[in-house]
């Protein structure tokens, strides 16, 4: 092992994450925990030492007395874990050579616990041998949604059949609660007879539901399985939070899944990769152990066939199950408890703020701003009333948009982000479904580009996320703030940006240094002034390209406005001298390649030595920071974007890492949004003011079940708001119904 003495033991590990790996790895004994954190005591105060650390194996094994034939289980257990946790590297000799294979798929064990802990954990493991370096895996919060998994893990066929398995013990949601505890209480029950109702749906309608078949199956560790998918038209695309079924009959009716000789399992879907021979593979945890001698042989028996059939997605209501477990602290409980005030008739005005002449100077000068914007009286009024809330840091405030249909709620969203955008202030806008995202980043989109001065340089501080059925194909605008594409992009740009730049400075310094440095390293070297245009022409595209990538996708606290007006212009200076240059008959020497006469040679030289001077320019200025895996340039991203737009449910992997606190939380649809659902975001740190804007007289969120709809869990947070008297701003203008209509 490495002789580098790590500073922490699994000692360090809460005994809640201990256990939830040895769950994850087929044990829930709490002597396995106890003998894995010993294990890790004399690994510690090995000091990273190989001999001293068999040492220490050795009296654990001997001190284990009667579960001695099993302790070498334990001990190599422990050793993959403090090799992931803490990278730790192995002896390479045969008494390790399964660890650094087994080290390798616990791993992927430790991606169920793939939010494990509050705390940031970061598992790496790497094999100096092979010099095969596994990929990071982030570790935030107990596994999302593990003890919902398990509730519905633990319903047998019969269970998710039987109608009536929790009747009685959900009751109607009240109006006003006591405490935050009753609150989210309140949600339990009606949220599992939620998800009954919904497995059940789909199990009766089992016929319809997509499908796969299983090519091979095998276990990974513990209920863990990596299964392959056969991929073809019309076949289950899998998706991470699926729930499926796992059966070995393609079920035309319920009553498939009930005969004694056919197998039915559920299993959760946790990651998922389509492979180069149109396979799918998934990572599932199952809700009981595969029959590995038995069912791994049946799977590659030609006579016998197996399928996947998706139920239902578990991601929304593991968000919610999360919201209504959740530690809250003091931060986060105050804006809980605003929205469980019971008297709302009189507002509360913050006394600070009201004598503050600083504020109304403020307040005078965004109202000037809000004229240019075509709104009418009702439009305006509410976007300065939530906008103004930002100048009070004494309280938070919650401020409701009543937006009856026709009355342009859309648009006056869309200006209220667009000042919020301006005035940098962070802003999270949520949505209950993905189309409603979409539809209002659209609308913000519209009416930032006509704003932004150098080109697309703006737009990173915009960014759109969701899950991965969040369709963006149909609007190409889309793509410069949707963060998947983000990613990818970022990764390629600075990965080019500084070897591109470097080239194309050198190139122009010394044009002959460089052919005559081709001219060496290859034979048959076409002409100078042909070397000359070709070059410059593929790698000036390819600086054009990075540049635009850069500046469109880095948000703004990266790159300054000064340096962006700058990149604009070495756009402009590479085409025109492009242009320049393949319509010109080059000579050896570029200081001498037009006749003075004709005025051209000024010109030339005036566009090499602009791109020269803003190139080195901008290699002093611009500071790109470094990432070593995609998953950091998504949380870089998010960390500095000013505007966020996901789902409601989406905004769960907000809560997690050090992600820069939310100051507004602005729900659109919000009264189509379930009250429960709407503590997702309503929970993320450090928020200050919250806008819900929607209108209760339409129709509510979906729900299933009859008894939960009864109980009021179809219920959003702006209707119950409403129904207490809260204020809220009416939107009064009807652009598009008829007066006599829209006055009923």
């Amino acid at each position: 092992m490495s002789n580098t003495r790590s500073h922490h033991s699994l000692d360090d590990l809460p005994l809640e994450i201990l256990s939830r790996i040895f769950v994850v790895l087929g044990s829930e004994s709490t002597k396995d925990i106890v003998s894995a954190r010993l294990c890790s005591k004399k690994m510690y105060e090995a000091g990273g030492d190989p001999q001293v650390f068999r040492i220490a194996c050795i009296d654990m094994i001997e001190g284990m007395g009667p579960r001695n034939q099993n302790a070498d289980s334990f001990i190599r257990t422990c050793l993959q874990l403090s090799v992931a946790y803490f990278g730790w590297v192995v002896p390479d000799d045969e008494e390790y050579t399964s660890v650094v294979h087994s080290a390798k798929e616990l791993l992927r064990a430790v991606d169920v616990v793939h939010r494990l802990t509050t705390n940031n954990i970061t598992f790496q493991y790497e094999d100096p041998r092979h010099s095969v370096k596994v990929p990071r895996i982030m570790v935030t919060g107990i596994y999302k949604g593990q003890e919902l998994i398990d509730v519905v893990f633990s319903w047998s066929l019969a269970d998710v059949l039987n109608r009536n398995l929790y009747n009685g013990k959900v009751t109607e949601i009240p109006k006003t609660f006591s405490s935050v505890s009753d609150y989210t209480k309140s949600f339990f029950y009606p949220l599992l007879e939620e998800i009954h109702a919904d497995l059940l749906s789909k199990i009766l309608e089992v016929n319809r539901s997509p499908i796969a078949k299983i090519v091979s199956l095998k276990n990974s560790t513990g209920l863990l399985y990596t299964i392959m998918l056969k991929r073809y038209q019309g076949s289950y695309v899998p998706v991470v939070g699926d729930l499926i079924a796992l059966t070995n009959v393609r079920p035309k009716s319920v009553d498939d899944l009930k005969r004694p000789n056919n197998s039915f399992l559920i299993a959760f879907v946790q990651d998922c990769m389509l492979m180069e021979k149109s396979e799918y593979q998934l990572l599932v945890l199952s809700s009981k152990p595969i029959n590995q001698q038995e069912d791994e042989d049946t799977y590659r028996r030609k006579d016998v066939e197996y399928y996947a059939v998706h139920l239902t997605s578990l991601t929304t209501y593991i968000g919610i199950s999360q919201a209504l477990h959740s530690n809250l602290n003091s931060d986060t409980l105050e804006m809980i408890e605003s929205v469980l005030r019971v008297d709302y008739s009189v507002e509360e005005n913050c006394a600070e703020c009201s004598i503050d002449t600083t504020r109304n100077m403020t307040l005078s000068k965004m109202r000037e701003a809000l004229k240019s914007f075509q709104l009418n009286s009702s439009q305006e009024a509410a976007v300065l009333s939530c906008i103004a809330t930002r100048e009070c840091s004494h309280q938070k405030t919650l401020s409701l948009i009543w937006g009856p249909p026709g009355t342009g709620k859309t648009n006056t969203i869309g200006w209220l982000l667009f000042m919020l955008l301006r005035m940098k202030c962070r802003t999270l806008n949520c949505a209950p479904t993905n189309i409603a995202v979409v539809g209002v980043t659209k609308r913000v989109l519209s009416l930032v580009k006509d704003s932004l001065p150098y080109g697309t340089y703006g737009l990173g501080d915009i960014v759109l996320f969701g899950g991965e059925r969040m369709k963006i194909d149909d609007c190409k605008d889309l793509s410069n703030v949707f963060l998947e594409f983000r990613v990818k992009i970022l990764a390629d740009s600075l990965r080019e940006w500084k070897d591109i730049s470097e080239w194309m400075i050198s190139f122009l310094e010394d044009p002959q240094k460089k052919y005559h440095f081709c001219s060496t390293e290859k034979q048959n070297v076409m002409p100078f002034e042909q070397f000359v245009v070709k070059e410059f022409s593929f790698y000036g595209n390819r600086l054009i390209s990075c540049i635009e990538s850069l500046y469109t996708h880095m948000p703004t606290s990266v790159i300054s406005a000064e340096a962006a007006k700058q990149m604009n212009v070495l756009i402009h200076s590479l085409k025109v001298l492009e242009e320049l240059m393949t319509q010109t008959v080059i000579c050896e020497d570029l200081n001498r390649l037009y006749d003075s006469s004709t005025g051209v040679i000024v010109s030339l030289d005036r566009c090499i030595m602009s791109c020269l001077e803003i190139l080195i320019y901008l290699r002093s200025t611009l500071r790109f920071p470094k990432f070593e895996k995609d998953y950091k340039i998504e949380k870089f991203c998010l960390a500095n974007a000013c505007l966020v737009f996901s789902t409601a449910s989406s905004s769960i992997n907000l809560r997690y890492g050090r992600i820069k606190p939310f100051e507004f939380l602005v729900i659109d649809e919000a009264a189509q949004l379930k009250e429960c659902e709407s503590l997702i975001p309503l929970q993320l740190r450090g928020l200050k003011h919250v806008i819900l804007v929607g209108d209760e007289r339409q129709l509510p969120a979906t729900v299933q079940s009859k008894i939960s709809e009864e109980a009021g869990f179809g219920r959003s947070l702006f209707e119950r708001l409403v129904s207490l008297g809260h204020k809220k701003h009416l939107l009064n203008v009807q652009y598009r119904m008829h007066p006599s209509i829209s006055s009923h």
